[in-house]
């Protein structure tokens, strides 16, 4: 190594160890000269810029929870519609479907007591001819008849009450399960927000001073109040 270097390298660290101590003797110094008001009047300043970030993330805080939460409402009001649509539109279906089968059932009834009434007629000719030729009386040839007509006319109109009574229950009873499934789905409900509170902050930070003034206040006995 070239001695010219080595000299300059020992004068430069000097110099770095020489102002490391003085900027640490000023800085001690600084602190040492600052006076009880002055040191009462930083811890002021600091715990106001505490209680001023607490208060600011209290409020970030709680502005997300309620973004969140609106998001959330809005799913599920989404959901909520959907579901509700889409039981309605099943409902709507089945229940077609039940009354086209009692309009069915209906039609079928009204063709077979059409054909009873065309049986009826065939027999009145038949009972006509029968009385002429064997001196059988037509009243009482078509009075068994009558008989047995109305009392197959009242079965068939009874089953078909039956079916009607039985696909009315049916229907509501399809009512009843689409209002189950739309209300099964309950709305979102909201948790409390944990809001930032002004006088909070404001006790954090009368506390915060309480605590310096206890710090670095000084009661004098003889005036009878405090100093710093």
């Amino acid at each position: 190594m070239c001695p010219v270097t080595g000299a300059a390298a020992g004068t430069a660290a000097a110099t770095a160890s020489t102002t490391a101590a003085t900027t640490a003797a000023t800085t001690a110094a600084t602190t040492a000269s600052m006076t009880a008001a002055q040191m009462f009047a930083a811890s002021l300043a600091t715990t106001a810029l505490s209680t001023a970030a607490s208060l600011a993330s209290s409020m970030y805080q709680s502005k997300q929870q309620a973004s969140y939460q609106q998001k959330m409402a809005a799913r599920n009001n989404a959901f909520r519609e959907a579901n509700a649509k889409a039981v309605n539109e099943d409902y709507i279906e089945q229940a077609a479907t039940k009354n086209i089968q009692l309009g069915q059932a209906q039609e079928a009834s009204s063709q077979e007591l059409q054909a009873i009434q065309r049986e009826r007629r065939r027999a009145e000719g038949t009972a006509v001819a029968s009385s002429n030729g064997a001196g059988v009386s037509f009243d009482m040839l078509m009075r068994d008849f009558n008989a047995e007509e109305a009392r197959y006319r009242d079965s068939v109109r009874q089953q078909l009450d039956w079916d009607f009574d039985q696909g009315q229950r049916e229907i509501a009873g399809m009512r009843s399960q689409a209002e189950s499934a739309i209300n099964s789905v309950q709305p979102y409900t909201p948790q409390p927000i944990n809001t930032p509170s002004l006088l909070g902050a404001g006790a954090q930070f009368a506390g915060g001073a309480l605590s310096a003034f206890g710090t670095y206040a000084r009661y004098d006995p003889d005036k009878g109040n405090y100093s710093f």
